[in-house]
């Protein structure tokens, strides 16, 4: 069974935090933030994927976005081509989120 997690910014502090929906300790967390837990993990394999993630290719360069697309996670090319995240995710790397301001190249 899929461990069904989800991840968002505290409102007070802004740090990210992850969460069930059966967690008794709830957090504030800004609503935008929020995004569900894919079941993926990325190359590494410690890397866990997150709706809203930005992913890396290490070989090639090129970042797609996570996102969910009716019935199924799905990475998006910046040219708007889409991918099941099942088919990639064991050859790209977790290097930001759209939430965060790091910078990400391709």
């Amino acid at each position: 069974m899929r461990e069904i997690l989800f991840r968002g910014k505290d409102s007070n502090t802004g740090e990210w935090r992850y969460f069930n929906l059966f967690d008794t300790d709830m957090h504030y967390v800004e609503h935008d933030t929020i995004g569900q837990y894919t079941g993926l993990q990325d190359s590494s394999n410690i890397m866990r994927i997150y709706e809203g993630d930005i992913l890396k290719d290490p070989e090639y360069g090129t970042t797609v976005i996570v996102e969910w697309q009716g019935d199924g996670f799905i990475a998006r090319y910046k040219n708007g081509v889409e991918i099941a995240l099942a088919n990639i995710n064991e050859y790209y790397e977790v290097v930001s989120n759209i939430h965060d301001e790091r910078p990400v190249e391709g």
